[in-house]
C-alpha cells in the first residue's frame, strides 16, 4: 500500500508561533516520514536585502526572500 502524501503549509506573521508548530509536528510518531523545508532558509545575501531607513538590511520585507531558488 503506498504511503498518502501531504503538503502543509504553516503562515504567520513574525512570532506567531509557526516553528513551534512545526517542531510539535516534526517530533510526533510520524517524524521519519517528514521533511521540513523551511523559507527562512532562502534569504538573499546580504547585500541584496530591501534597507531600512537606518541602512540596516530588512529581513521582514517580502523581498529579502530568495523565491526562485526556493
Amino acid at each position: 500500500m503506498p504511503i498518502p502524501q501531504l503538503l502543509l503549509g504553516i503562515a504567520g506573521g513574525s512570532g506567531s508561533g509557526k516553528s513551534t508548530v512545526a517542531d510539535l509536528l516534526c517530533s510526533g510518531p510520524s517524524k521519519h516520514h517528514i521533511c521540513r523545508l523551511t523559507h527562512d532558509s532562502w534569504y538573499h545575501d546580504l547585500p541584496a536585502l530591501p534597507r531600512l531607513p537606518d541602512g540596516s538590511g530588512n529581513w521582514d520585507h517580502p523581498d529579502s526572500l530568495e523565491n526562485s531558488l526556493l
